[in-house]
């Protein structure tokens, strides 16, 4: 074997590219490969499952569970059920005995390859349900002790941890020192006293935690939800990413003192929460991402009048409703083009409902010109804007960005009608000035065009666009001038009832095979 194999980190940039079923193979065949494919086999694991079915196969029993509901036809009812793929049935783990002390080899043996878990149970199959017994066995075992030592990565849906000691258990075995990352998945019925325990234990055993996210799976977090959290983030003094789902009011006093880089979602309900954004003495030091969610456009350019950071990622939802939207709307988009962030912001994100406004509350004799001052966005590669008059886009408007944007990686634009000025033609800059394009998402009025507008301009990254309300005329060449601009485009979502878009598609495949 040749000197350089025996570098631990080169085995490991090897191993990393390699297909998963080829590493059980590889650890096998030679003992300087050992180590290696199984600290990248183990890394990332769904649930314990794996780990505990290394232990002595006298200690525990796997017990078939449910199966995925049937689909409600009845004539293939009987089908579903023979052809039901046996990889998505769960499975239960329950112990047959006592835990033993010669148990416990081949677990440590793995245990301390593992450096994630709760991954997506999707990329790596369905997951085992542990029976409720167990998480509390092997942390009464062995207490204060931690069964996964090398742990930086968890994720835990509580909602199998409602019950007070399994929820204490499962903090005393897996939380440690090691943690950089977590993400919680919380019902809304879970008890207070079940997730102050849980918060209490994550400020004492994780002090280095560095990223952490939230999740109420149902509804609104309770007040004391978001009492109890208050606690925990300003226990974490080496916090850098923070965000809550649904949007709440956020403890600002609290996370302004920590060096975040990433802060979401806050809700911005007040007008006493705007005096919280201050980045004077030294708060918000490290920030440049931000998700907010606020009661109208003014409360967003204060905000922004009061955090002089350079963000290189901004997101905002307006929630509001209120007339007089667009005059508020432009005056943000014009102080946001003067923000020391316009030099430096790569993403930008701006919603708002797209609901019919109330008489005589939306009327923008110049929608073009209303998002003009974006433009000074130089070095923008993400944006997403969702609002009901972007229909009145123009392809003037498109020119202009593609020459403003050159870096522009990912464009949507959500309206709330089908266009009345945007055309097919109006793609034809952003193929010649956005050599980075991969992503597509506006509407147009699919009519085609002459091919000498493109010059022999194509991008060769998009395989996929989608182009919802997009009224078509003529199918074949439409398809023609999508296949000049995006040679490997394979699919055009238009989310519509229109048939002749499915004409389209079906050119678009015929063409991939010649």
């Amino acid at each position: 074997m040749h000197r350089c194999l025996d570098i631990h980190d080169i085995k490991n940039l090897i191993f990393d590219h390699l297909d998963f079923s080829e590493l059980p193979q590889i650890a096998t065949v030679c003992r300087g490969f050992t180590d290696a494919a199984l600290d990248r086999l183990w890394r990332r694991q769904n649930d314990m499952g794996n780990l505990i079915q290394v232990m002595p196969p006298s200690l525990w029993m796997v017990v078939p569970g449910y199966s995925p509901p049937a689909i409600a036809n009845e004539e293939e009812e009987e089908e579903e059920e023979e052809e039901t793929d046996p990889t998505l049935v769960s499975k239960t783990i329950v112990f047959m005995r006592e835990l033993e002390e010669g148990d416990w080899a081949r677990f440590e043996y793995y245990s301390y390859r593992i450096h994630q878990l709760g991954v997506s149970p999707i990329e790596h199959g369905f997951p085992f349900t542990i029976a409720d017994d167990i998480i509390v066995t092997l942390a009464t075992y062995r207490p204060m002790r931690n069964l996964l030592p090398k742990l930086r990565y968890i994720r835990l849906d509580l909602e199998k941890y409602i019950n007070t000691g399994k929820s204490i258990a499962l903090a005393q075995c897996l939380l440690g020192s090691t943690m950089k990352l977590v993400t919680l998945d919380i019902p809304s019925e879970l008890s207070e006293q079940v997730l102050l325990n849980l918060f209490c234990s994550f400020s004492r055993l994780c002090p280095n935690i560095e990223e952490l996210r939230l999740t109420w799976v149902d509804s609104q977090p309770p007040s004391q939800h978001v009492e109890k959290l208050e606690k925990l983030v300003g226990s974490l003094k080496k916090l850098h990413v923070f965000n809550v789902v649904p949007a709440i009011p956020m403890p600002l006093s609290e996370l302004g003192a920590l060096p975040l880089r990433s802060l979401g979602t806050v809700k911005v309900s007040s007008a006493l929460d705007l005096f919280e954004f201050t980045t004077s003495t030294n708060r918000f030091v490290y920030l440049h991402e931000l998700v907010l969610e606020v009661e109208g456009w003014d409360s967003a350019a204060g905000i922004l009048n009061m955090m002089w950071c350079p963000f290189t990622s901004l997101e905002i939802e307006n929630i509001s409703l209120a007339p007089g939207r667009p005059h508020a709307l432009a005056n943000f988009i014009k102080f946001l083009s003067r923000h020391p962030s316009s030099a430096s912001l790569t993403h930008l994100t701006l919603h708002e409902p797209l609901e019919e406004p109330q008489p005589g509350g939306w009327f923008v004799p110049a929608v073009s010109q209303l998002f003009r001052p974006l433009f000074a966005l130089t070095r923008l590669q993400y944006i997403q804007l969702r609002f009901r008059i972007l229909s009145d886009l123009d392809d003037a408007w498109l020119l202009d960005a593609a020459n403003a944007w050159p870096y522009l990686e990912s464009l949507s634009l959500s309206g709330l009608h089908a266009p009345s000025r945007l055309t097919l033609a109006g793609l034809v800059p952003l193929v010649k000035h956005c050599p980075h394009l991969h992503s597509l998402h506006t509407s147009f009025i699919a009519m085609p065009f002459e091919p000498a507008l493109l010059a022999g301009s194509r991008n060769l990254n998009v395989s996929e666009i989608s182009l919802p309300l997009s009224p078509l005329t003529d199918p074949m060449k439409v398809a023609r001038c999508l296949v000049l601009m995006f040679p490997r485009l394979e699919r055009v979502s238009d989310w519509t009832e229109y048939v002749t878009w499915k004409k389209v598609n079906e050119w678009l495949h015929e063409s991939s095979y010649e």
